[in-house]
Order: structure tokens, then sequence, then C-alpha cells
């Protein structure tokens, strides 16, 4: 909520509709604040409500979660000012209690370092998987799914292969001709068991005609 506020697990459940302004206003750490509050729909009486310090860039003070009338969660957070406008967090104290009021767990956090909007090199988001890994990749449109081998080089799973064992895929590749070899192999073992099946079946009705 401090650093990670648009993270999809907390985007799931913050709905800015279903909040309304309180009229009355709240204080923290001598500050005045905006109060947020909404009825969490199909949880009884769970209430949640966003502190906010509107003279600073509507930056969020206190969170609290309740439930029933009593406070389960609560996050106060201060920060400092970066440059000449940018408010970030610089510590913030975590709350949460049990149902029959007693402490369930405290934190205190501190930022010793941060950066906005540093110059990263790409590379240090490339991922080196060993040999053997497989991989899919949901970025990729040409190879979504592979198996790692050496030097660098994949073996790519085609679409046909999917639900092939990884055994199956290892011991097979595409690109060198094996996989085809295989192929074959299990046309030509699945012919000569419909095969059997069908002078089965013959020779079955061939002794009942008799």
């Amino acid at each position: 909520m401090t650093y990670r506020l648009l993270h999809p697990c907390l985007a799931a459940v913050f709905h800015p509709d279903e909040y309304e302004v309180r009229p009355e206003r709240g204080v923290v750490n001598e500050r005045s604040c905006l109060i947020m509050t909404n009825q969490v729909k199909g949880r009884g009486q769970e209430r949640s409500s966003y502190w906010i310090d509107a003279s600073r860039d509507f930056s969020i003070l206190r969170y609290i979660g309740s439930v029933d009338g009593h406070v389960r969660v609560q996050l106060d957070v201060e920060y400092s000012q970066s440059g000449q406008t940018d408010w970030v967090p610089s510590n913030w104290i975590l709350v949460r209690t049990a149902s029959d009021g007693s402490l369930k767990e405290s934190s205190v956090s501190k930022v010793v370092r941060f950066d906005i909007n540093p110059s990263i090199d790409s590379e240090q988001f490339r991922l080196d998987f060993p040999p053997g890994t497989r991989v899919r990749d949901e970025t990729s449109t040409s190879t979504p799914d592979y198996i790692m081998k050496d030097a660098g080089n994949k073996r790519v799973i085609r679409p046909e292969e999917i639900g092939s064992t990884y055994d199956e895929l290892a011991a097979t590749d595409p690109d060198r001709g094996n996989y085809q070899g295989m192929r074959v192999i299990r046309w030509v073992l699945m012919g000569i068991v419909l095969c059997g099946l069908l002078l089965f079946v013959m020779r079955k009705k061939w002794r009942q005609l008799r």
C-alpha cells in the first residue's frame, strides 16, 4: 500500500466508486485528513477507510480495516519530500489484532534508500535457466513453450505435443529429425494395435457364423 499501491492484489480489492468522503475530517500527526470509507459488500459489517492528506499530493496517512466496529488492522504512514514536489513513504507502523482484540501482529518499517524512475540495464531482467528447464513464456508467441538445452539452445514444444510427458519431450528434438522418426514409430504401433483388434473381432464373428 505504500510503495506497491498499484500491485494487482491491491487493485483487485480497491474500488474507488464504492467509497464515499465522510463529512468529518480526521487528524494524523497533526495533519488534517479527508476520510474515505466504504461498506464491503457481502462481508457483514466489514469496513475500510483511508485517511488522506490533500495538502501533500493526497498521500495516504492511515488505513483502517474494521469488522463489526472493531479495528482489525491499522497502518500509519509518514512521508518525506523527495526533490521539489514528490512525497514518498519514509516509515510506517502496521498493527493487526485478533477477533478478541488481542495483538496479533505489530511491525515498524523504515525506508533507508529509494530511487525514483532509475535507469536499469535490461540485462538485469534476463533470466538464465539451467539446461533441462521446461519454460512457459507467456510474453512470446514464437516460442511460448520450450525446454532449455545446452549453449542457450531451445527445444521448442509444438502445440500438438502439449500433453506429452517431460521425458518424451526431452528425448526428442523436432529440429534434428528424431522427432519425425518417433512419430512414425508411434503411428506404426497404433496401426498394429488397430489391426490386431480388427482381426480379433472378425475372427470372433466368423466363429459365430460357423
